[in-house]
């Protein structure tokens, strides 16, 4: 990634960690997803409620909660060219680079203030996603299209942050579906 994309992916994300850390707030259905776009390249992070995923937000204890985690985990790892089209124009091959199940995160009092992650149960736990898209032409001023409502109906509004070399924008998606502007 170039050093002006970084910069701007770091701005992003410490305004993001920032504002969670001023407001504490976490509300279920409602879920970040990031996108940033390094020419030919989109990196795009999905951060939401487990709730919001899996219907319940600690650690899966029965074989019921375990099989409907197991379910959406593996959607989350297989999907990911259903949850987000591309211009058919622009050939984009997205895959899903990493998946975190129950993120819990705690205040950490001992480093200035910052967040620790750990996993393990926990009355606000988050589901974390990562996926990559490598195009064949830069999709900057195209449309994504983005369905994870389908998948996940317990997503009511999917806040979408789009950072690229010479624009940054945001907008809301309603059910966790609609067309982002890239």
């Amino acid at each position: 990634m170039n050093t002006i994309m970084t910069a701007m992916l770091g701005f992003l994300i410490s305004g993001t960690v920032n504002a969670k850390e001023k407001h504490h707030a976490h509300e279920h259905g409602k879920v970040e997803l990031d996108i940033a776009i390094d020419d030919k390249k989109v990196s795009i992070e999905l951060e939401s409620p487990a709730e919001s995923i899996y219907g319940f937000e600690h650690e899966a204890k029965t074989d019921v909660q375990k099989k409907t985690r197991d379910d959406a985990v593996a959607k989350l790892n297989s999907d990911a060219s259903k949850f987000f089209v591309f211009d058919s124009k622009l050939n984009c091959q997205i895959v899903t680079k990493s998946v975190e199940p129950f993120v819990v995160e705690e205040q950490d009092h001992s480093s200035k203030g910052g967040k620790k992650h750990h996993h393990s149960g926990g009355e606000h736990s988050e589901v974390h996603a990562e996926f990559e898209a490598t195009c064949g032409a830069s999709p900057v001023g195209t449309e994504l299209s983005v369905d994870l409502g389908s998948a996940f109906p317990k997503m009511k509004k999917v806040k979408v942050q789009v950072v690229g070399d010479k624009s940054q924008r945001g907008s809301v998606l309603a059910k966790g579906k609609g067309k982002v502007r890239l």
